[in-house]
């Protein structure tokens, strides 16, 4: 659980293009971000306080490959 600042660690074999989508329990989109980052491990800072409490999952896509994380949110 987390209070609406959430980090998603991202790690790059080189500068690259990612993408990360937030996800409802429903499917929904909820917040989307497209980002360029240089190689290594990298720390992407998203604010989710606008959202209500519950279950929400990062789609995060680097070179045409997806990784799903879920997080709880429950400020």
């Amino acid at each position: 659980p987390n209070n609406g600042s959430v980090y998603v660690q991202v790690e790059l074999g080189s500068a690259s293009a990612f993408s990360v989508r937030v996800v409802d329990m429903l499917g929904k989109v909820v917040m989307g971000y497209d980002r360029t980052m240089g190689s290594g491990t990298n720390l992407f800072p998203m604010d989710m306080s606008a959202l209500e409490n519950g279950v929400y999952f990062f789609n995060i896509t680097v070179n045409g490959k997806t990784e799903i994380r879920k997080v709880t949110l429950n400020k």
